[in-house]
């Protein structure tokens, strides 16, 4: 799923990828989020194939884990 993003960041890049009532990410910040998110998770031993429940409002954020 990280690849889908990855191949979609590199394309319009500038281009509105995800909105909330706190503002509008790009592609570009949208796969950088998610990069730290998954940098995060495997720090605290999350590994491929782990499932991990996740509690979060309808936020840009929500879109990064879910990458």
């Amino acid at each position: 799923m990280q690849d889908l993003l990855t191949e979609a960041a590199s394309a319009p890049p500038d281009s509105p990828a995800v909105r909330d009532r706190h503002g509008v990410w790009d592609y570009t910040t949208l796969d950088h989020a998610a990069h730290r998110a998954a940098a995060w998770l495997r720090d605290r031993g999350v590994r491929p194939g782990d499932r991990v429940a996740v509690r979060l409002g309808n936020v840009r954020e929500f879109v990064a884990l879910l990458f």
